[in-house]
Formats: C-alpha cells, structure tokens, sequence
C-alpha cells in the first residue's frame, strides 16, 4: 500500500515537470517569436502558456501585446484586463487599459485606472498626461496645463508633455506661452513632426515667413523616406495657401522623386492639379499610373476617389467597378462602391437598395470587418440613426483607431446633441493625422457653433492655408470675426470668394454672401450680388426676402414692406414672406406694444397655414406677440402647436415657464422634465424643475433628494446665477439645514439691486432662514427691510404674516 502512495506521488512529480517544461518551451518559442515580429506565431504560443498557466499575469500582457500588434484590439482589450485582474499593480497594462477606455469614451473607467496608477506611481508621467487628457475632453484645459507642467517638472524635456503643454496653453488663449513651448519642443526634439506642428501654429498667427521656413526644415531632419514626403506634402499645401503654386508643384514633384510607387501621393498630385484647374491632367496622371500596374486596383481607387472629391459620381463609380473586374473579392472597393451608390441614391432610391446589400454582403462575409463597421456607421447616420452609429463607431475606433473613424463619430455625436463629445474625436482625429482638412473645418464649425470664436478661427485659418479657396471655410470665418465685431477682417475673407466663379458649385451663393455682407456693413457689395441674383433667377423668392431685409438695414422699413407686399402678391402661398413681413410690421411699436399686431398676427396664421409645420419660429413670434398683448391662453396654445412641430428644448422651457405663471405646475414639471430628458446641462430647466418639485414635496424626502441633485447641478452649470443659489438655498430649508440656506441666500441678495423686487423676495426667504436657525432678531430684521423695500413683490402677505407671529412671540 506504502508503495502504492510512493508511485502516485512520484507520478504526480512528474506530471507537473512535464507540465512546467512545455510551460517553459512555449514561453521560449514565444519570446523568440516576437524577438523576430513573427506575430501569428507568437499568439499561438503566448496562447499555450496562458492555458497551461491560467493566473500567469506576465504572460497575459505579453499576450495582449501580440495581439496589439494584430491589431486585434478588442481581445487585446480583454487580455489587459485580465493582466490587470491577475495582478492589479501591473503599471503596463493598467495603462495601456487606461488608454484604450478613453480612446472608445469610456471616461469613468480611463480615470478610474488613471486614479490607481497615480496612487501606485505618483510620478508616472504617462498617468499625469492620460489624466491631463481625460481633463481636456471633459472641457477642462486648465487641468490639461497642470498635469502638463507636473510631467514636465519630472521630466523637463519629455517630448508628449511639452507638447499637451503647448495644446493647453493654445486653448486656454495663451498664445505667446504656446508659441515659447512649441520653439522649446522643436529645439529639444526637432522632429519632421514637430516642425510642422510649430509650422501651422505659425500660420494660425499670421506668420507664413517663419512657417515656411519650419515646413522647410521639416524636410531637412526627415528620419527617412516616408517622413520626408509627409514634409514635402505639408510645405506645398502651405506654398498653396500663399499662393505660389510652382513652389507647391516643385515641393510635390520632389516627394514624388523620392516615393514613385506612392500611390497617395499621386493623389495628392492629382488634387493640386484640380485646385490650378486641370482636373484632365490630374486624370491623366492617374490613368497612366493604373496602366503602369494593370494587376493593382490601388491606382483605380485613386482615380475613384479623386472623382468622387470633384463630385462626378459617376466616373467614380466606373473606376470602382474597373478595380472590381480585377479583384471581385476586394472588401474596399465593394464598400466603396456602396458608399458612393448611396451618396447617388437621391438621383436613384433603388441605389441606396443596391448599397446595403453590397455593405451586407461584405458583413456576412466578415462580421468583424472594421471597414464594414465604418461604411454600416456610416449608413445610419444618413438614415438618421446617430445612437446606433455611435455604437458601430466606438466599435470601429476600439479595433482600429482612424482619423476618418473618429471623424464620423464626431458627427454622431453632433446629430445625439453632444458638442463636447463631437471635439474630443475630432481632437483624436487630429493626433493622429493633423493635416487633416475636412476634421478641421468641422471642428471650426463646432467652435464657432458654441462660442469658442478664436479658437474657430485659429483653426479655420489653419485649413485655409491649405484650402485657400474654400467657400465654405470663407463664410465660416467671415460670420466667426462678425461675432468678435471684427467687420473689416470680416469683408476680407468675403472678398477672397469669386461669386461668379463659384457660384456654380455652391447653389444660392451670391443670396448667402450678400446676407454676409449685409451683416458686416457692405451695403452696396449686398445690394450688387442680389442684383445680379434677381438678373439670373428671376423666379426666385428668396431674392426679396434679403432684399427686404437690406432695406431694414438701411432703415427704411417701410421700403422692406414694399418690396414684401409685391413678393407675396407674385408668390401668395410663400410662408417665409409672411413670416418675414410680420418680423417687420412687429417693429413698429409704441409704448412697448405693436402698432400693426392684427397685421402682423394674421401674416403669422398665413405663414403657419403655407408652411405646413416646417419652421416652429410663426408659433413663436405668434405667442410672443400675444404674450406682449396679455393673451397668456393663447400664447399657451401657440407653443403647446410648436411643441408639436418640433423636438426644441427651447419650446418646452418657455412653455414651463408660461405654465408657471397661469398655474399649471404639473404641465410646468413635465415640460421642464422633458427639457431636462433631452438637455440634461440646461441649467435654467434644472433649477425650475427643482424649485417646483421642493414646492410640492411636502415631507417626501426622496422628492427632495431629488430637487437637490438637480439644484445642485444646476448651481454647477450656473454658479453665478442669483435665481439658482435661491432655489438651493429654499431646498434646504426644506431638508432642515438652515445655515447652509442662510450662506445661499445671501448670495442670492448680491445678485440683485437693492429697492427690485428680486431682493426683497430673497430679504424675506433670508428671514424664514434666521427664524429657522433660531436667530429670531436677524430673522426680524430681514423681514422689516424686506417689506420697506418693495410695495409689492411675490408671498408679500406671508412675510407680513410671519413678521406679526415673531414680534408677537
């Protein structure tokens, strides 16, 4: 029996040698493996040894690292967070885990893990700058800066510090302090990269001399083949943007000499010809590329695309379906092919069918494909479908982090309402490729769109140089220098548009720039492109409709009801004529009440009756109107019809606030929950819906939890509002805590003039305050100033009522 035991444990001994020597062979094969960047092997063996060893930390992180390098980024995701399960002070993996969750938005958890590292390394300057970053997407810059000058007090010439420094310091306006970092980051590491970085921030200030000379620098440190033609293409765009074109053509042949079989780069090539007006030379130039390589679909989708930027999508298809007849099987040109049969489907609805069964073709094929995912994201943005895309997208930028894929869930982000989560892609997208034209425009676009006006500019500026001629950008930053009162620069990005020239590509040009001109002062520069409009589109009703509102800036209102009493009579059911003359008969008014109401409500019934619900603004300039002449009903009835019309937040704030004033506060609450529903950053909504919920609380405290959380929030998002700190401080009263509600509304008591009916209202809520706190005097006091201040003002009789019962007392 005792030799029994004896063999069992000797075999037992030998199971696990055996298990530890394949154990060991595996990680040896692995290692070298990797050691010669044979990836698939490798995966296979870190694969062994995680079987055999399945709390092997160090082995699951080598594994994700393989993976990595597979760009297989969602199961790498998973073995980082094995790794860090396995072995929670792991800094690599904990890291790179970190990094990934902020890169797919999943902000709470990249902090989370930020937060550990830092616990654990409180000097890991990656950490700092991940944290800094994670700041910066939240609209935090100032935290960016600090984490920024933190790293760089550990590592003063750490290169991706000085440079999050340098970003930082640009958003936060401190433009001389970024330019000093920028000189500081290029004189440490002059990288091609950091020249040109230091190049286009040069160019945002109006310094083309000196970026030039860096774009040319930039050029003379290229580590090698490729960095030198990412050098090349960015000094002939900034050649473009001044203006010499041969320089540009020279920049461009030279980064040709030295890659010929780059394919973007005849591209490039081919978009500079288009931009000097030869788009048959740009053709040519492509064409005898694809005959060079009759095998190879890569010169055909070139030619594709360079079609599809000129918008003949026909052409574009052609040479799809040409690389298509080469390789049937190609997963590009498919997807390709059905990104442009959609873009044709409104030529042609049976093309959008055409172009989900190629995109599900491609899926069936490959369920995991990532382009697929991309072109799928893409599909449902244009089907109105932005939730559902982001997720396609945060699928897509979690396996394959692009400058396009970020870019489209930007614009997912832009149709869900979410700005700040739109600038943190396009953010991204610009890390990754900062040339990126079309990523700036829109993110100049969205600063412009949320009053971030310099930085708009800056970044218009930035695009400008390679687009000189870009109408659209022209427009953008005309109206952005409009808003910062800067009129002359205003007209000089209008006059760089030649609205003869290109009014053919950009339908009802000469109507939009003359509303430009107008705005900024050039009445006669209006007054000639809407002449010239009336010439050529003689039919076109929007031609009176500016017209009418130049003479209102000429001041001559009578003239702009002139011109839109013959517009209508030539155009009886246009429902934006109606409304615009109501605008203008609602001018004229006397005593604060209009003279032509009854003209002006009958023009908004006609505009509402032709528009068909299109535009919401008739119901509110029609509530507006009765709201001046005391109809409080009929202003109600006309925004409950926008309401209707429309998903508006807006609409349903006012509506809340017309609901309070006639007493209806349980339509007041469910418009303000709905505000709130769909803006959950809307202070005004958030601190109404909780003066109304601690109103009708009673002694529900959860009620009152709740009229907290959203006072509180709202006094976040409003920190200097009078009417919020009031709301906070009523709420709590109503949770007992009288001293914190005395500090609130003596805050509330700076915010309005002394003798308004606003501070007398809060002297009396100050008095309830003091007698809660049991400071009966004070609260005395408060109430006998409170009554002395204002004849009347809102529970006037309950402070009387209040002061009598203390003074008896």
């Amino acid at each position: 029996m005792r030799a029994a035991r004896v063999l069992s444990a000797l075999l037992l001994l030998t199971a696990c040698q055996s298990q530890e020597e394949r154990l060991q062979e595996h990680l040896k094969r692995a290692e070298g493996y990797v050691a010669e960047e044979r990836w698939e092997e490798a995966k296979i063996e870190y694969l062994n040894v995680v079987q055999l060893d399945t709390q092997n930390a160090v082995a699951q992180y080598e594994l994700a690292e393989v993976l990595w390098k597979l760009e297989q980024y969602g199961e790498a995701r998973w073995r980082y967070k094995e790794t860090v399960r396995l072995d929670p002070a792991h800094v690599q993996a904990r890291l790179k885990l970190a990094s990934i969750e902020f890169a797919v938005q999943r902000t709470r958890e990249a902090s989370e893990h930020v937060d550990i590292l830092l616990e654990q390394e409180p000097e890991n300057i990656d950490a700092l700058l991940l944290r800094g970053s994670i700041a910066a997407s939240k609209g935090e810059e100032g935290a960016l800066l600090e984490d920024a000058n933190r790293a760089l007090e550990i590592d003063p010439t750490h290169e991706q510090a000085m440079l999050l420094r340098a970003a930082a310091l640009e958003l936060a306006h401190d433009l001389e302090g970024a330019e000093a970092t920028y000189r500081d980051v290029v004189k440490v590491h002059p990288t091609t990269l950091n020249h040109i970085r230091l190049a286009m921030f040069l160019s945002t200030r109006e310094r083309p001399d000196e970026a030039l000379e860096n774009y040319s620098a930039a050029i003379e440190v290229a580590a090698d083949t490729q960095e030198k033609v990412q050098a090349r293409l960015a000094y002939a765009n900034a050649l473009m943007g001044g203006g010499d074109l041969d320089g540009a053509e020279r920049e461009l042949e030279g980064a040709r000499a030295d890659a010929p079989e780059n394919d973007q780069l005849l591209l490039a090539m081919a978009r500079f010809y288009v931009f000097r007006g030869e788009p048959e030379r740009a053709e040519e130039l492509l064409e005898l590329r694809a005959a060079s390589r009759p095998d190879s679909i890569d010169p055909l989708l070139s030619i594709s695309e360079l079609h599809r930027t000129l918008g003949n999508r026909a052409e574009s298809l052609d040479a799809l379906e040409r690389a298509l007849a080469i390789d049937p099987t190609s997963e590009l040109a498919l997807l390709r092919k059905a990104e442009v049969l959609m873009e044709r489907s409104k030529e042609d609805p049976e093309l959008a069918k055409q172009a989900r069964e190629i995109l599900n073709q491609v899926l069936d094929a490959n369920p995991n494909s990532v382009r697929g995912l991309f072109t799928q994201g893409k599909f449902l943005l244009q089907d109105g479908r932005p939730e559902e895309a982001a997720g396609k997208l945060r699928r897509v930028v979690e396996e394959d982090a692009s400058g396009p894929a970020y870019v489209l869930l930007a614009n997912a982000y832009l149709q869900m309402g979410e700005p700040d989560l739109a600038r943190a892609e396009l953010l991204r997208s610009l890390q990754l490729d900062p040339g990126n034209a079309g990523a700036r425009t829109q993110l100049a676009a969205l600063y412009s769109s949320t009053g971030q006006r310099e930085l708009a500019i800056e970044e218009a500026r930035r695009v400008l140089e390679q687009r000189p001629g870009d109408v659209r950008l022209l427009v953008l930053l005309a109206g952005t220098l409009h808003g910062l009162e800067r009129d002359e620069e205003a007209i000089e990005a209008l006059d760089r548009i030649d609205a003869d020239t290109e009014a053919e590509e950009h339908e009802g040009l000469r109507i939009q720039l003359a509303n430009m001109y107008r705005r900024v002062g050039n009445l006669d520069r209006a007054h000639e492109l809407l002449d010239r409009q009336a010439e050529l589109t003689p039919d076109d009703a929007r031609v009176p409709a500016e017209q009418a509102l130049l003479e209102l800036a000429e001041r001559n209102p009578f003239g702009s009801i002139e011109i839109l009493d013959e517009a209508i009579e030539k155009y009886p059911e246009g429902a934006a004529l109606y409304e615009l003359r109501a605008r203008v008969r609602l001018g004229f008014a006397r005593d604060g009440k209009p003279i032509f109401g009854d003209e002006a409500e009958a023009d908004l019934h006609k505009a509402i009756e032709f528009g068909k619900g299109r535009s919401t603004e008739p119901y509110m300039l029609l509530a507006s109107l009765y709201q001046s002449q005391n109809r409080v009903s009929e202003a109600v009835d006309a925004y409950e019809q926008a309401a209707e019309a429309s998903s508006d937040p807006s609409i349903q704030l006012v509506l809340g606030m017309l609901y309070e004033r006639i007493g209806r506060g349980e339509d007041a609450i469910r418009a303000y929950e709905t505000v709130v529903q769909s803006d959950p950053r809307n202070g005004v909504a958030l601190n109404n819906l909780a003066w109304l919920l601690a109103l009708r609380a009673g002694d529900d405290e959860d009620a009152l939890d709740r009229a907290l959380q959203l006072a509180q929030h709202a006094k976040e998002l409003l920190p200097t509002s009078p009417s919020v700190a009031d709301t906070l401080g009523f709420v709590m009263l109503k949770k007992r805590i009288p001293s914190a509600a005395i500090s609130l509304f003596r805050e509330a008591l700076d915010g309005y003039d002394e003798g308004s009916v606003g501070h007398a209202l809060i002297r009396y809520h100050l008095g309830i305050a003091y007698n809660k706190n049991g400071e009966t005097e004070r609260a005395i006091q408060e109430l006998e100033a409170a009554l002395a201040e204002a004849a009347s003002f809102p529970e006037r009789s309950l402070a009387e009522a209040l002061l009598k019962e203390l003074k008896a007392s």
